[in-house]
């Protein structure tokens, strides 16, 4: 029984990771969808920002007349799964950022600024890179090392 524990366990701990992993970059790509619907259906773009410090990301809106836009309407903000950290985003052709805050714009044509964030786990081993196509803004994951 102890040699079968011994076998088991450590797959089980790896399989349980990767599904909170998986999970959080389900959510993620749930969040983008929204992000996207709220500019087309409003017709004003929407921002999806990340605090990488905090690490947390969050949906906001331009409101006010369309002379006088200000962006402080939060539609959603996003909590991470324990142990899952937003480890990097790069939206456009800018550098990667691994801190501070970043922000990547939808826009109410179904566009966006193309970016891609990356998401690990507790191991630091293996992740989930999300790319989201600024044409279509749909997110594609896909696994990294």
């Amino acid at each position: 029984m102890a040699t079968m524990m011994a076998v088991a366990v450590p797959y089980f701990l790896q399989y349980y990771r990767e599904s909170k992993l998986s999970s959080a970059a389900r959510e993620f790509v749930t969040a983008t969808q929204l992000a996207r619907l709220q500019a087309a259906t409003r017709q004003r773009p929407a921002k999806m920002q990340f605090d990488l410090d905090r690490q947390s990301y969050w949906i906001s809106q331009a409101t006010g007349s369309d002379s006088n836009l200000t962006e402080n309407s939060l539609v959603e903000s996003f909590v991470l799964p324990l142990n899952i950290r937003i480890a990097t985003v790069q939206v456009g052709e800018d550098r990667v950022a691994d801190a501070g805050e970043v922000s990547a714009r939808f826009y109410p044509n179904g566009t966006c600024d193309g970016f891609t964030v990356v998401l690990r786990g507790q191991d630091k081993k293996a992740g989930t890179a999300i790319w989201v196509d600024p044409v279509t803004a749909r997110a594609t994951p896909y696994a990294v090392k």
